[in-house]
């Protein structure tokens, strides 16, 4: 394993964790939106 692949693969796995967190706020800020 070279230190390129696991630089990918770690970029790869901030990626999917940015997105969930970027989901999650957006469904926080739909729900104040609603009930706010």
């Amino acid at each position: 394993m070279t230190s390129e692949y696991i630089n990918k693969v770690i970029e790869c796995m901030d990626r999917e964790i940015a997105r969930k967190k970027m989901k999650e706020e957006i469904i926080q800020k739909w729900r104040e939106g609603i009930f706010g």
